[in-house]
């Protein structure tokens, strides 16, 4: 994995948007840490192509949430999301529900959905 720590900012990071208009939303690091910022987007997208070593450790992440959700009843309620996708865009860790690619979800109502090899401590 390239930059995982981005001490380079967003080197190795490709980031995307969809159906933002007027105050498109954004990925920015800001102290070594991505903040990724909705503005009015449909979806604001961080990702990275990597190879998976043969002894694969322990994937980790640390989210926070500064301001938070949207919580506006005229929008689609938010969610937070991680996925490890092969090339061909299937799921490498268990997902959360059938249908679904990420093993991690978080709903704007705090509600947290996990697959079945996923933990999290509210943090990390």
């Amino acid at each position: 994995m390239e930059n995982p720590d981005f001490s380079d900012g967003l080197a190795g990071w490709t980031v995307g948007e969809s159906g933002g208009e007027g105050t498109p939303g954004t990925v920015a690091v800001i102290e070594g840490k991505a903040q990724l910022l909705e503005g009015d987007s449909f979806l604001v997208m961080l990702q990275q192509t990597f190879t998976v070593p043969q002894n694969p450790g322990v994937l980790s992440f640390t989210k926070g949430q500064n301001p938070g959700f949207d919580q506006s009843v005229n929008f689609i309620p938010d969610a937070f999301e991680v996925s490890l996708l092969s090339s061909t865009s299937f799921t490498l860790v268990k997902s959360w529900k059938p249908a679904a690619t990420s093993f991690f979800n978080l709903q704007e109502n705090g509600t947290t959905h996990l697959g079945s090899h996923t933990s999290f401590d509210g943090t990390r």
